[in-house]
């Protein structure tokens, strides 16, 4: 064995021992005060927001009774605005709040023995959020806990360096996934398993194009490397890449996001921060195919799986009783001779339509019957519990296997 695990082995037990009087003292005192340990750590801001928004609500009664501790990782976390926005809620409630490496580090070691005792300790981490068949009700049924309405004056500052117009200018916000955000940032881990994931701005033309018809100013949001050809679009100046914009902020773009007319995010990143405020959000390219949008006000339409040792794509149904709506590798479904296909240029064109009509009367809208029968086999199968957020009609009537 090498002589180098072996030291780290001696440290760690080491540490572990220096510290296990403190353990036992913690342990004594969470006896006492039945408090729980909430322990947030991810670098994924949309499994910060989705897991933290979970946390607020599940939780609010033991929050309102201060009967909760919070274990977070402020340096890990993308997007510090809307870090900053939660713990301040948390202190506001005059609740404790642990950040840093030292705090991250002794509750994480010391899990099972705090669970040993039968003392709470709740893990969120980029490693246990993924599939969450539960969020959903939860969003539904509940406010949010962001209010970004106290930051008017800041976004309207925003519209005015930006010449726009409050009342007559509609905003949409896209926002896409790449690997060359995380690949630039952490050049030092192979990104390669969540390339089935990554989608192709250029494709997104015909849609950008509609929207800048009916009057939209397009925003391409998030820390994409990857930038549009703008050849085919009808008016260039009504596309903006805010990431490259002097007034961009992580601040400005949340606040942007939080008030956009619309928004066509992807089930990664920044595109979460929609759902947990029950804003208007077709998700195109979603994966993994047999997921559903959280929140309300939502339209999406999933990537496709190709099977190559049978020539033909997959069903829903073939797809869940695989549990490949579980599988978040690109190099496990490879292995499988499976592939994701993006959505080509006309389908998001398509769903774009179809999301619109939606939006301009959510309060009428009917889906149709193989609407309703995609959710039921999602229900059917205990992939869902409560999802009224439904896939594009036209969509279905392109590809209607899906549902057989």
């Amino acid at each position: 064995m090498d002589y180098k695990i072996i030291l780290k082995k001696i440290i760690k037990f080491s540490i572990f021992i220096l510290l296990f009087p403190k353990v036992l003292v913690i342990v004594f005192y969470l006896k006492i005060t039945r408090k729980k340990i909430i322990y947030l750590f991810t670098s994924r801001i949309g499994d910060f927001c989705l897991t933290t928004e979970f946390f607020m609500r599940f939780y609010k009664e033991d929050i309102e009774k201060k009967k909760v501790i919070v274990v977070s990782n402020k340096k890990l976390t993308s997007n510090l605005f809307i870090y900053n926005c939660f713990i301040n809620l948390l202190r506001n409630k005059n609740l404790t709040v642990l950040e840093g490496f030292f705090s991250i580090n002794l509750f994480y070691m010391y899990k099972e023995i705090i669970n040993f005792f039968n003392l709470e300790i709740n893990i969120y981490t980029d490693q246990s959020s993924g599939f969450r068949p539960n969020f959903n009700k939860l969003f539904i049924d509940s406010k949010p806990s962001l209010d970004f309405s106290i930051y008017s004056d800041d976004f309207n500052l925003l519209l005015e360096n930006l010449n726009f117009k409050k009342n007559s200018n509609k905003i949409c916000c896209i926002h896409f996934r790449d690997n060359a955000y995380l690949n630039k940032i952490y050049s030092d881990i192979d990104w390669g398993f969540n390339d089935f994931r990554n989608a192709d701005i250029n494709n997104y033309y015909l849609a950008i194009n509609k929207l800048i018809n009916e009057d939209y100013f397009v925003f391409i949001v998030g820390y994409n490397f990857i930038e549009m050809n703008k050849d085919k679009i009808v008016d260039p100046k009504k596309l903006i890449n805010f990431h490259k914009s002097k007034f961009f902020s992580p601040k400005n773009e949340t606040l942007l996001i939080a008030n956009c007319d619309i928004m066509i995010g992807t089930n990664s990143g920044i595109s979460h921060l929609p759902q947990i405020l029950n804003n208007p959000e077709l998700m195109v390219n979603f994966t993994p195919f047999g997921e559903q949008p959280f929140g309300k006000n939502n339209m999406f339409i999933p990537k496709k799986i190709f099977d190559k040792s049978r020539d033909r794509y997959l069903s829903l149904r073939e797809t869940i009783n695989r549990n490949l709506h579980l599988d978040n590798s690109f190099h496990s479904l490879s292995s499988k001779n499976l592939i994701y296909v993006e959505n080509t240029p006309a389908e998001i064109h398509a769903a774009l339509i179809d999301f619109l009509y939606y939006t301009s009367s959510v309060e009428n809208f009917t889906p149709t019957l193989e609407q309703i029968k995609f959710n039921k086999i999602l229900v059917e199968l205990n992939v869902i519990n409560c999802n009224d957020n439904f896939i594009s009609s036209s969509y279905l009537e392109e590809n209607k296997y899906l549902i057989d």
